[in-house]
């Protein structure tokens, strides 16, 4: 930072530019890496998801990738809190969105809902099933082939240039950390569906039918 303070001309600030923002990125690196080290701590408190969803939108309309986008929201009005570290779930919901808006660079629709299902049952620490909120985030654009479908998740595997492939990990390592499930589906030329399903109550981290 002081050398590009200091610098001269252009060539050299760039490169001092360039230095910073890399060690940034190899720091940030460090840092996602070693969630899965220390397995750090949830702080579990009663959360509005819709909130989190609506900031998560607000950070996304100010990110290039979403310009030619549009958004739809299909939010159920009475879906209840739900305990879960808030920070941790904006955290997951801005990887997937991301993930969303950058496989429609030309333009597209992102479509998030949030429902009460029966589909999925969770597992709670009395071994009685736990009712469950599914969170959907829905794309239009070109999809996924399948060969690369089922490597999604591994950590450091990306098709993005400059991508560290955590950021689909990371986003699975939280929702099981709250005791929840996360599922990618795909076809090739009919978009990406991310489906998020979270405990209505606090369930062991993992456990699930």
């Amino acid at each position: 930072e002081l050398l590009a303070l200091r610098a001269a001309d252009k060539k050299t600030r760039e490169a001092a530019e360039l230095i910073v923002r890399e060690a940034d990125r190899i720091g940030s690196l460090v840092d996602d890496l070693m969630v899965f080290a220390r397995g750090d701590a949830l702080r579990i408190a009663p959360v509005n998801l819709h909130q989190i969803l609506e900031d998560v939108l607000d950070l996304l309309a100010h990110d290039p990738i979403g310009a030619h986008c549009r958004v739809e929201r299909r939010f159920d009005p009475s879906l209840p809190e739900i305990p879960a570290d808030a920070d941790r779930l904006t955290q997951v919901f801005l990887n997937l969105g991301r993930n969303a808006l950058q496989a429609m660079e030309d333009g597209g629709m992102l479509t998030i809902s949030t429902r009460m299902t029966l589909e999925q049952r969770l597992a709670g620490a009395d071994g009685e099933p736990v009712a469950t909120v599914l969170i959907e985030l829905r794309d239009s654009g070109p999809g996924i082939a399948p060969e690369v479908l089922e490597r999604l998740g591994t950590p450091f595997f990306t098709t993005r240039p400059g991508g560290t492939g955590l950021g689909l990990a990371l986003s699975q390592h939280w929702i099981t950390r709250h005791g929840g499930t996360l599922r990618i589906e795909s076809t090739p030329g009919q978009g990406t569906l991310a489906r998020v399903f979270l405990p209505l109550r606090r369930a062991p981290a993992g456990a699930s039918t």
